[in-house]
């Protein structure tokens, strides 16, 4: 289930993913990890000259012990396509300090790494089996990167010309540099955290399935004013058949052994509209607005098909 609900009274929910967490989760951008690679990322730059005092990426455990990430500075020689690794750090940063599958983790340098305006991030990954730790990579289509595969050791020159172009994988790092306000592409550490998060909700369907999700409740009286979903395919007015949003009331009978619930209102979702921007990302307004009261908690009928 990935649904938020706006509600008359602010503050009235418990347990619903914001809409930018849904639009995110909707898209289906995975994590993934991409090994025994030599990149560099001509989107990702430094305008202005300086240095780097932090790095700040997401990483996953490894497997062997012996080697490292490098994380890269790269210069082109006068627009050649030809480029020059001019500074790089080996975040050796030990896998005892990943504490989930993905961590963030904050890599300050001793040694700031100088940088000038133009130079371009690049990054070195050997391979899973042994490296410590793994960086990863965000799939999305919003930049171009080049590589080289099967590289065991970090390359000191990249020529564009011969390397494998990509435009899915984004590298999950940040950056602080003195001055502050010099990079241009990077993600902050919201974005890691905000990513990391919309990780934690798995996209599945459940046709025919009715559920009450205890876990995600109303905190006071008042009346449900906008659904948001995210849906794989378009809720389509024409559909025979369409899910049912539904405020339930609880209450624990007297063993105390289970719970008796009723439910005491519904809408079904027909006529959902498109969130501009957002292919998998519906905005539904009940008419008139679902009323629950305190304590009460979300239900929902999903069908055989949308």
């Amino acid at each position: 289930l990935v649904t938020g609900v706006l509600a008359a009274s602010d503050g009235a929910t418990v347990g619903f993913p914001s809409e930018s967490l849904v639009q995110s989760k909707a898209l289906q951008r995975s994590i993934k990890e991409r090994d025994e690679t030599q990149r560099i990322f001509p989107d990702i730059r430094f305008s202005c000259s300086g240095s780097v005092t932090k790095w700040i990426l997401v990483l996953e455990a490894g497997d062997g012990s012996m080697e490292y990430p490098q994380l890269q500075i790269w210069r082109e020689e006068e627009g050649s396509g030809s480029y020059q690794r001019v500074g790089y750090t080996d975040i050796n940063s030990p896998s005892s300090s990943i504490t989930d599958t993905y961590s963030v983790v904050e890599y300050s340098l001793t040694t700031p790494l100088a940088f000038q305006e133009g130079d371009i991030l690049g990054a070195h990954q050997p391979h899973k089996d042994d490296s410590d730790v793994v960086m990863q990579f965000q799939d999305r289509g919003l930049l171009v990167s080049y590589r080289y595969d099967g590289e065991d050791n970090p390359l000191e020159t990249f020529v564009v010309d011969g390397a494998e172009t990509d435009q899915t994988d984004y590298p999950l790092v940040g950056v602080e540099t003195s001055p502050a306000g010099c990079s241009r592409g990077f993600l902050s550490l919201d974005n890691m955290d905000d990513l990391l998060l919309s990780t934690m909700f798995k996209l599945k369907q459940h046709p025919q399935e009715q559920r009450i999700l205890s876990g995600i409740s109303f905190t006071c009286s008042g009346s449900i004013t906008k659904c948001i979903i995210g849906a794989q395919r378009r809720l389509s007015i024409a559909a025979v058949l369409h899910p049912d949003l539904q405020v339930w009331r609880c209450s624990v009978l007297v063993d105390k052994d289970a719970v008796d619930c009723d439910r005491v209102g519904n809408r079904t979702i027909s006529g959902a509209v498109q969130v501009e921007g957002h292919p998998n990302v519906y905005q539904y307004t009940p008419d008139p607005p679902l009323e629950f009261e305190s304590g009460d908690v979300f239900g929902l009928y999903q069908p055989d098909s949308l």
